[in-house]
């Protein structure tokens, strides 16, 4: 397997894992494997993150699907606090959004609907699988 891969695919697994441990597991120079991630890091490699369980803490998870809406009303919506994550689909657009309590989901699908923003509401059940690809 492609070296790159095996890091990209080990830092899925864990991002805080030591590059010394990683040098070890896939049998690369430390020093290779550094400047590799640096160059990753410029194009591949978004950020490293922490993957949270909201659920777990009392956060409310909901999943909205938007058709094409004005420029100005998708601008808003990147800039909500709630919004976790946002795509773009052939059919307009999908966001994950999590809320403190249902009081502030409320709030959010108040201001949606005075602005006239059309929109259906997907309330998360249960993940099954959550960012587990491996490259």
């Amino acid at each position: 397997m492609n070296k790159k891969i095996e890091l990209i695919n080990t830092l899925r697994d864990n991002s805080r894992i030591r590059i010394s441990k990683i040098s070890r597991k896939i049998r690369e120079p430390v020093t290779t494997l550094y400047f590799t991630l640096k160059k990753l890091e410029e194009s591949v490699i978004k950020r490293h993150v922490s993957i949270v369980n909201f659920e777990e803490h009392g956060f409310t998870r909901i999943f909205f699907v938007l058709p094409e809406e004005p420029k100005s009303a998708i601008l808003k919506l990147q800039q909500h606090e709630c919004v976790n994550n946002m795509m773009r689909t052939q059919k307009g657009f999908l966001i994950d959004a999590v809320f403190k309590d249902n009081r502030t989901f409320s709030g959010f699908k108040k201001t949606m609907e005075n602005k006239r923003i059309k929109f259906s509401v997907h309330p998360m059940v249960e993940t099954m699988k959550f960012e587990e690809m491996k490259i």
